[in-house]
């Protein structure tokens, strides 16, 4: 059985949602907008312009993210509970650290070049090392 869509319906609002005629304008209808069903989502393509198009680059920016932003998460809830209470940082940091690890996984992908950010993340990571380990010669928790 084929439907077809009659414009005259969204018209006179014959329709009992916005979000039911819009997509059966999609099933049945206009097919100029940017966006495609498929397997029943509506997904807008991305532009190719704003994606990584060399894979050494996507690789520098995925590294830094996963390895540099977690390394630079833990060093300051380390750095932190140097200086504050341990036993608080500690229960916090069961959330805050997996918070602050993500925001650093989606700030690497603002950076136009992945070694520079690779590069930013590593010394970030290396100044917090640094960091740590004088605060713990000068005050060690236990």
């Amino acid at each position: 059985m084929v439907h077809h869509f009659n414009h005259d319906c969204v018209q006179f609002g014959h329709f009992t949602s916005a979000s039911e005629a819009f997509f059966t304008q999609r099933l049945y209808g206009n097919y100029s907008s940017p966006f495609h069903l498929r397997n029943s989502l509506l997904i807008m393509p991305a532009n190719t312009k704003y994606l990584t198009q060399n894979g050494f680059q996507r690789f520098a920016k995925i590294t830094a993210g996963l390895i540099g932003g977690y390394a630079i998460s833990a060093l300051f809830h380390v750095g932190l509970a140097l200086v504050t209470d341990h036993k608080i940082v500690l229960i916090t940091s069961i959330f805050s650290l997996y918070l602050l690890w993500m925001t650093l996984f989606i700030v690497v992908f603002l950076f136009k070049s992945g070694w520079k950010a690779l590069a930013i993340y590593t010394s970030v990571a290396l100044l917090l090392s640094l960091l740590v380990n004088s605060l713990q010669t000068n005050h060690p928790i236990l």
